[in-house]
């Protein structure tokens, strides 16, 4: 049987996500890709490999499981030669980028029309960073060439950090929600809406309001997805920490207001664990870096 290791890099994730749908999302690319991609591997491997059914996950049949086992090896053995021959060996024809939620959501994605413009540059994965795994152990895992995120410049051995921008947050609420609260001496008994539970964002949510002397006893929602958060917040349902870039054609508009507290700034960054010295990666890069950047406050 002769993969690409394209083919098998998308079928471990999909074998991941039990989810053509979620996987092409995550991954940046379209649900047809994804399903081409597994066909083919599909006659390769000389049977079906997920058992599809409309409304249900996408579960591993015996011969996928099979296949799980191999792909794996082969992936990490891969990604080991990469690692030792490091700038020597053959251009990236794909390039791994991670990020949380915002900056894919409302950055990466956006602009892949205008990178599928650039000539000689390698195809971009976005992968969505998952909580409980830190976006420097994406990297040293391979999992990741690049990562993008918000917060403090990581400091450990082999990564090295570029900051990009400083970014402005404040917490905000609908006009109404901030008239009630207004009035009110700490705001720990406001309705608060937070990201997913124990997740890096949610962490990075209470180091700051526990900086500014709140401590949320009333959370009226949580979700894992910043447009999500947006909503509920201008919907009245609670309080939010928003970036600013995010929330201010929203208070432009008159469904948000900023609350009379001042956040500290945060920066973005992009982080890497390795010297890319291709040609077209370096194109690759200075674009992310732009584009990223560009949405600094």
């Amino acid at each position: 049987m002769r993969f690409t290791f394209r083919q098998l890099e998308i079928f471990v994730e999909v074998a991941k996500d039990e989810n053509f749908r979620l996987s092409a999302d995550r991954l940046g690319i379209s649900q047809p890709t994804i399903s081409n991609h597994i066909r083919a591997l599909e006659e390769r491997a000389g049977g079906k490999l997920f058992d599809r059914r409309r409304g249900s996950a996408a579960r591993l049949l015996p011969l996928g499981r099979e296949l799980l086992v191999e792909a794996r090896k082969l992936l990490n053995s891969a990604d080991k030669v990469a690692r030792a021959g490091q700038n020597s060996g053959p251009p990236i024809q794909t390039l791994k980028v991670a990020a949380g939620d915002f900056i894919l959501d409302y950055v990466l994605r956006p602009a892949l029309k205008d990178y599928h413009r650039l000539e000689g540059v390698p195809d971009i994965e976005l992968i969505a960073a998952t909580p409980g795994r830190t976006m420097t152990a994406m990297l040293d895992e391979g999992m990741a060439d690049i990562c993008f995120f918000t917060g403090a410049a990581p400091d450990e051995p082999g990564m090295r950090a570029e900051r990009l921008c400083a970014v402005s947050v404040g917490l905000y609420a609908s006009p109404a929600l901030a008239q009630t609260v207004a009035a009110a001496e700490r705001l720990d008994d406001a309705p608060f809406i937070l990201a997913a539970q124990n997740s890096p964002t949610d962490r990075w949510f209470m180091t700051v309001l526990g900086g500014l002397g709140i401590a949320p006893r009333h959370v009226a929602a949580r979700s894992q997805y910043p447009d999500v958060i947006l909503e509920l917040v201008c919907a009245g349902k609670g309080i939010g920490l928003l970036f600013d870039d995010m929330a201010r054609p929203r208070a432009a508009a008159g469904q948000l207001l900023r609350l009379p507290l001042r956040v500290p700034s945060s920066h973005r960054y992009m982080v890497f664990a390795r010297n890319f010295t291709d040609p077209g990666v370096l194109r690759s890069i200075a674009f992310l870096r732009k584009t990223v950047r560009t949405l600094g406050g």
